[in-house]
């Protein structure tokens, strides 16, 4: 029997076998088939280029025109290419044995939205803090596993514009039982702080950071809580007019300065310092060349600037400040402080998973809402499909660990690298510019 190898063609492969299988597209011709708006489609993503850029450099690749409208023509919306991600995302979770329980992260994922509102269906665009030069986004909730070496999207959705939190909440844990993985613990979003989803949770093991409202001096709501200076456990009161009050069991976390933010606070206050020095030094010679009132009364600012400069300088250098973190846990109280502290920090992982996705995006123009999110998804989906070729890359270890993957095993740019050339040889890329043989090299005289 022979033995079965994997290459770049073998993933390309079952990458569009995947794809095909959830999300089939019907082709209209004889000369290319569904295959070939995925191979296209893979290979944008790999290389974070368009459709038309890809095509025109492909001379076995058909016209973007042709892909772009079909894939206009199969009527797709998010609720059919989210049930296929998260089909896809399930696929690659079951590739794994997973015994015992784990931390689950529930986050909030936006991509800006510029121009004005779909007339079709406003309530695709979600609004949210100012950020990048908006307040309206492309949202998306993602439920993501913590698992050393292995660190899976489970679940994609879009969440709408008045969806509310305990709705994608419910829906991504309901992903999560779904394949048959029980959380340990799960880690949400500060986004997610509302009431509803605080009193419905009381019984899920969970942990939230709290909100900081209300302005510095006041003394309602969560503030006198980020005020303590040790750590301990309390209790807060969450107040909602209709539905009445419901106590919340918090866990204050109060660190000491790091030696990085140290260094970067006092690196500020010595760069005002020798900034008010270097301006009270060009005062007093512009006062020695021209002696007056005027300069005289800019040497007298620029000298209280000085000792104002030293003075938060000494004061920086001598204070010790503290950070306090306060997390809504439900069902975890038995925990130490420590360990909450620890397993929530874990959670900020998934915005790695973020930034390896962004790379294997698909440069875009459009604002259709569906293609946004087929890109998002198509982005998680290979991000998956890269941790399963690392895992049966990895050396298997007999014993406790399981498999043994080293860091530097297949990275991820190499692996989008590693599809980019399999696509290469399928669509016969044209090179840029044409090598001129025949002529002599009229720079470096090097043959």
């Amino acid at each position: 029997m022979a033995r079965a190898y994997i290459n770049d063609e073998v993933v390309v492969k079952e990458a569009k076998r995947r794809l095909q299988a959830h999300l089939p597209i019907t082709w209209k011709g004889n000369q290319y088939n569904p295959l070939h708006a995925w191979t296209v489609r893979i290979g944008a993503a790999g290389l974070g280029a368009s459709i038309a850029a890809v095509c025109r450099e492909g001379r076995d690749a058909p016209s973007d025109t042709i892909v772009r409208e079909t894939l206009n023509e199969q009527g797709w919306d998010d609720r059919l290419i989210a049930t296929a991600c998260n089909d896809l995302l399930a696929q690659s979770a079951r590739q794994y044995p997973w015994k015992g329980c784990f931390p689950v992260v529930i986050d909030l994922h936006e991509e800006p939205f510029y121009g004005q509102l779909p007339a079709e269906d406003p309530e695709v665009i979600r609004r949210g803090e100012a950020k990048a030069g908006t307040t309206y986004f492309h949202t998306c909730a993602t439920a993501y596993v913590i698992r050393q070496p292995r660190r899976l999207t489970l679940a994609a959705i879009r969440v709408r514009a008045h969806q509310s939190m305990r709705e994608v909440a419910d829906r991504l844990r309901q992903g999560v039982a779904a394949l048959g993985i029980a959380g340990q613990v799960y880690l949400l979003d500060r986004q997610c702080w509302t009431y509803e989803l605080q009193v419905a949770w009381q019984a899920v093991p969970s942990i939230m950071p709290l909100r900081r409202p209300g302005k510095k001096g006041r003394q309602g709501g969560t503030r006198p809580l980020f005020d303590l200076q040790a750590s301990q456990f309390a209790t807060d009161t969450l107040r909602a007019a209709p539905q009445g009050s419901v106590e919340i069991a918090v866990a204050v976390v109060v660190l000491p300065e790091t030696k990085e933010a140290r260094h970067k606070r006092l690196a500020k206050a010595r760069a005002a310092y020798d900034r008010a020095r270097k301006r009270g030094e060009e005062k007093a010679h512009v006062l020695e060349e021209d002696a007056t009132a005027r300069n005289k009364r800019a040497l007298t600012c620029a000298k209280k600037a000085l000792a104002k400069a030293q003075s938060r300088l000494e004061q920086e250098r001598s204070s010790k400040p503290l950070t306090t973190l306060c997390y809504a846990i439900n069902q975890v109280a038995h925990w130490s402080l420590k360990r909450i502290y620890s397993t929530y920090r874990g959670r900020f992982g998934i915005e790695s998973s973020y930034r390896q996705s962004r790379q294997a995006r698909l440069f875009t123009t459009s604002r259709k809402a569906w293609l946004r999110f087929l890109i998002f998804g198509l982005s998680m989906i290979l991000r998956n499909l890269w941790l399963e070729v690392r895992w049966l890359l990895g050396e298997p270890q007999r014993g406790r660990g399981g498999r043994k993957i080293a860091k530097t095993l297949l990275p991820f740019p190499m692996f989008l690298r590693w599809l980019v050339s399999a696509l290469w040889k399928a669509l016969r890329f044209t090179t840029w510019i044409s090598p001129q043989v025949e002529l002599p090299n009229p720079l470096w005289g090097i043959s």
